[in-house]
């Protein structure tokens, strides 16, 4: 079983109804906190679907039995890890969003520890896929080539940053986070059985550096990776 941690939601208000937009971020307030919830909403559905899509390419029907070989948003968002990314974003503090667990059997899994490598690291790979394909038509909206309204400009800057955020998070080498998956591929099987084991608390005591040490340990660690990652989406999406 697989379990796929979300992305962080650091979005701050900003003036409105008369706001700069760019590839950076979006602004929240209550007017666009649907927009938020819908982009956050497309960005777990679309890395739960790849995961479950990926095992199902690689011989394990677990997730598809489950129904979750399916683009409804309804079977991959969990009810709090939806909200608390929403309420966080509104208010401008730290948070964190996740989806539900899919469910895989890595003994039904082709190519042993790589197939379980390959589930794990299709999640990310959408992620950024999906964050390009917003930049570039950001991209058409800004050289007038489309038009949509002022909640749509919202729509594709959150999308762009929810999915980087999403990606970013997700590849950390941290039970029970996407990056472990792939890491203990190729790690000795007593040292991917003790990261597993003690991952989660690991990773709570970074969630919890900010309030307990005042330091923002993974922040430090996730920016400098967003920043880079945006830049490539950028570029990719040609989005200068």
């Amino acid at each position: 079983m697989r379990r796929c941690a979300g992305a962080p939601a650091r979005a701050r208000p900003q003036p409105h109804p008369h706001r700069s937009r760019n590839l950076t971020g979006t602004t929240i307030d209550a007017r666009s906190a649907l927009v938020f919830l819908v982009g956050f909403a497309a960005a777990i559905t679309v890395h739960e679907f790849c995961h479950a899509l990926a095992a199902f390419l690689l011989g394990d029907q677990t997730a598809q039995r489950e129904g979750r070989l399916s683009l409804n948003p309804l079977k991959h968002l969990d009810p709090i890890g939806t909200l608390l990314p929403v309420l966080a974003a509104l208010s401008g503090a730290p948070g964190f969003g996740w989806g539900k667990p899919v469910p895989v059997d890595p003994r039904r899994l082709r190519w042993g520890r790589i197939g379980m490598a390959v589930v794990s690291v299709a999640g990310p790979t959408s992620n950024v896929v999906l964050a390009i394909l917003a930049a570039f038509v950001f991209r058409l909206v800004a050289a007038g080539v489309l038009t949509v309204p002022e909640l749509g400009l919202d729509f594709l800057s959150g999308l762009v940053i929810l999915n980087i955020s999403l990606a970013v998070f997700n590849i950390l080498p941290v039970a029970p986070l996407d990056g472990f998956g792939v890491a203990s591929a190729f790690l000795p099987r007593p040292v991917a059985s003790w990261l597993a084991r003690y991952g989660p608390g690991v990773l709570l005591l970074l969630i919890a550096a900010p309030f307990v040490i005042r330091r923002d340990i993974l922040g430090e660690i996730l920016n400098p990776l967003r920043r880079a990652l945006l830049a490539f989406v950028q570029q990719v999406a040609g989005v200068g």
